[in-house]
């Protein structure tokens, strides 16, 4: 009998709600959480960005053979794509630069033989998309077979950045830990640090958006032009995020220092 002709018999759902963003705008937890599924058709779900709805979530599947496995399933507007065992994702990977994000349900463990234990590690990259703008998140998890033979899956811990087509690392916690500015660059900045005007230059650039260190807009410019300027003066020392966007769509993501 396929998993099809079962209702779901558990629908759990873990919320992480207050989670604060370190560095202002990177949420990162460490739940460290295991479920156990005690049959097909069991589902457990749990909200990535902490808004109170649910983003992403594990299922156990019966398959041909009497075998399961379990699938990961993502929610709404949210996309995810999955490292392939036999070619894994390096382990900084740039989320950004990351292709095939139209998946909403993907195999995250396959179970053929439960006769002896097994631990499969996967990451799982998400990308949601709000409006004309991508916000990306990665998952760290295991699962397989427990001595009892039971399928079970655990996130080890996750992150989401709430900044805009930010160019988030596989890993990456901190917005202190940079940008690939070589992977993203079609668009540079200058002076960098500044104490108030900077420059950016590209090819046919359409906007710039100033973004503060809560992912907050807080100056924004527009044109069509290669090089469009706007002046941090009025802003406080610190550092932030230029959002740049040119008359193909394409996003990137700057860093600046105001001294």
């Amino acid at each position: 009998m396929k998993a099809k002709n079962y209702l779901l018999i558990v629908i759990l759902t873990l919320s992480f709600l207050g989670l604060n963003a370190q560095e202002g705008s990177i949420i990162h937890h460490e739940p460290d959480t295991c479920f156990i599924f005690h049959g097909y058709g069991y589902l457990v779900a749990f909200d990535i960005d902490g808004n109170g709805t649910n983003d992403l979530a594990f299922q156990s599947y019966e398959g041909d053979m009497h075998s399961t496995w379990l699938n990961a399933v993502v929610f709404d507007d949210w996309r995810m794509t999955m490292e392939n065992p036999a070619y894994p994702y390096p382990d900084s990977v740039q989320l950004d630069t990351l292709q095939y994000w139209d998946c909403t349900v993907s195999t995250f463990i396959p179970i053929i033989n439960p006769s002896a234990p097994s631990v499969i590690t996967t990451k799982i990259c998400l990308r949601n998309k709000i409006g004309d703008d991508y916000y990306y998140a990665w998952v760290k998890t295991d699962g397989g077979w427990n001595n009892n033979r039971r399928v079970y899956a655990c996130v080890e811990e996750f992150a989401y950045c709430s900044i805009p087509n930010y160019p988030l690392r596989w890993g990456q916690t901190s917005l202190t830990e940079g940008i690939d500015e070589a992977t993203t660059a079609f668009a540079t900045i200058h002076p960098n640090p500044t104490t108030g005007l900077v420059t950016i230059t590209g090819e046919n650039l359409r906007l710039a958006e100033v973004l503060n260190m809560l992912g907050q807009k807080v100056l924004s410019i527009q044109g069509e032009v290669n090089e469009l300027r706007i002046d941090l003066a009025a802003l406080p020392a610190g550092v932030y995020f230029v959002n740049v966007t040119d008359e193909e769509g394409r996003k990137c993501v700057r860093k600046v220092v105001r001294e």
